[in-house]
């Protein structure tokens, strides 16, 4: 038997996760938006390096954010197989995957800021 309260601390956890997902996903296609419309008011721009990884990153943030969902889907789906199989759960390769590319995922945004800041600080002279 279960301890409920283990239950809803882990539910609470799961959305909790869902949640910094959405927001990862929310900031980094607005941040690919909004750079490439401020883009073209800079006359002449230098460290273009700069944008085109921060563009580069937050896709990757993107990318890697939807692929840990479909891992932890899959991982769900292999847990219920093995209860249902009546073997113990335990962690699969996807639950390794998802938590890896959760950590993909925060260490490209972070990388993606900092590359924008970069730009900016560098083109409006700040």
């Amino acid at each position: 038997m279960t301890n409920p309260r283990i239950d809803r601390l882990q539910d609470e956890l799961s959305v909790a996760y869902r949640e910094a997902d959405k927001i990862l996903v929310a900031v980094a296609s607005g941040v690919i938006a909004v750079s490439v419309a401020f883009i073209g008011n800079i006359k002449h721009p230098t460290d273009t390096w700069a944008i085109r990884a921060s563009w580069v990153l937050m896709i990757i943030t993107v990318l890697s954010v939807l692929t840990s969902l479909l891992c932890e889907q899959a991982d769900r789906l292999k847990r219920l197989e093995m209860i249902d199989d009546g073997v113990d759960e335990e962690d699969t390769a996807y639950t390794t995957a998802s938590k890896n590319l959760n950590k993909l995922s925060i260490g490209a945004f972070a990388l993606g800021l900092w590359s924008m800041a970069w730009f900016l600080w560098v083109n409006t002279g700040c």
